[in-house]
Order: C-alpha cells, then structure tokens, then sequence
C-alpha cells in the first residue's frame, strides 16, 4: 500500500539540526548555494524549529531546525545527547561546477571531493559547511539507465 505524502514532499526528507542561532546565516546560504526556495519557516521561543527548502514542484526536498543541543563542531557533546551519527546530504544542482565555485568561496566551507564523473551518470562534488553538514552537490547527466543502474 503507497505511503501517503504531502504534496511536493519526498518519502525521505533529510533533516539538518544545526547549533542554536545558526539557522538564519544557513538558510540564506543554502538559498543561494542549491537554489532552492525557502517553503516554510516555523519559529518558537526564538528558536528556528523547522524550515522547508523546495524547488520546482517539490515542496520539501530537505528541512533543517536549530537544536540547544547541537554544538557547533562537537562530537563528543552531540554524542552525550544521543546523536552520534554523520550524514551525507546529496542534493541535484543544475551547475556543479557553479556551486563547486560557491563552496570555494564561502567562509568555513571545505571542499572534500572536487569535481568527479560518477559511473552511475552524475557529475559531483563534496564538501563540509561551517556547521559540520557534509554535503555532495551532484549534476544528472541525463541517463536514467546509469542512475537507476539498470543493465541490458
């Protein structure tokens, strides 16, 4: 039986916790960095609790809140509240390459992986965010066959 979703939501929404104050510099960075419009925005107490990103016709492709218990850059604090594990967001960009060229110049950002033709028909990049966000930027090179890993 399908799951039944918003619509313009995906089934997996990644969900970004960032440290507390941080939200408002990360939206307007990811705004810019993926091209994506800010959907929605949900605040309390002075706090950023969500924010929806889409593009297109999808709503929500990826959400982020702020979290009194996330610190900047540190494990060992996020590991005493029970968050111990990294994730990589990979996230469709027009221009790889443009967004390679961002990263470059954005303050606190670290290019992990430059530009990389992938066998399964991307073109990507890696890089961290000054909050700890490890990110691959990928641009579709348009065979559906590759992506999907689909063999004759």
């Amino acid at each position: 039986m399908p799951v039944e979703l918003p619509t313009g939501a995906t089934a997996v929404q990644p969900y970004l916790l960032l440290p507390s104050g941080t939200a408002d510099e990360a939206m307007e960075v990811y705004k810019d960095l993926f091209a994506v419009d800010i959907t929605n925005v949900v605040r309390r107490n002075g706090m950023v609790m969500n924010v929806q990103f889409g593009r297109d016709n999808q709503k929500s492709i990826f959400m982020l809140g702020e979290s009194p218990h996330t610190p900047q850059h540190d494990a060992s604090d996020n590991a005493q509240h029970g968050m111990q594990a990294r994730y990589l967001t990979c996230i469709f960009v027009d221009d790889v390459e443009k967004t390679l060229e961002k990263v470059k110049a954005l303050e606190g950002f670290t290019v992990v992986r430059g530009i990389t033709v992938q066998h399964y028909g991307v073109k990507d990049i890696m890089f961290t965010d000054k909050w700890g966000q490890d990110w691959n930027a990928m641009t579709f090179l348009g065979d559906d066959d590759k992506f999907y890993m689909k063999f004759p």
